[in-house]
């Protein structure tokens, strides 16, 4: 079903103003200025001690040998035994009581006719 025909009308821009919009004065330039935004203020740079950086666990704390790190070369898994399951197992109650239809439902006539 085709929709009416409808003539477009052209609105006045004032149209699409708010009235918030209407009372609104946007600001000048100066407001968004940010003066002094990328001057960093002069600092001394200062030297710490590398034991500044320690904290207190760190100075108890022993750093394990290289044996905690070694891996061996094979990693033997434990021996298992396969099970076999029934075929069943893998079969859901829904899918028993589900009959897959026959190769006709699958057919798309036209498809391949030439």
């Amino acid at each position: 079903m085709a929709s009416p025909g409808r003539e477009l009308t052209r609105a006045d821009p004032d149209h699409f103003t708010t009235s918030k919009q209407k009372d609104y004065a946007a600001p000048d330039e100066s407001a968004y200025a940010r003066p002094g935004m990328y001057e960093s203020p002069s600092r001394e740079l200062t030297r710490a001690d590398p034991d500044h950086f320690t904290t207190s666990k760190q100075k108890d704390y022993a750093a394990p040998d290289e044996s905690a790190y070694a891996r061996p070369e094979h990693m033997a898994s434990p021996g298992r035994e396969l099970t076999r399951a029934d075929p069943d197992h893998f079969t859901t109650s829904k899918q028993k009581d589900y009959a897959a239809p026959d190769e006709s439902a699958y057919a798309r006539p036209g498809m391949y006719e030439s």
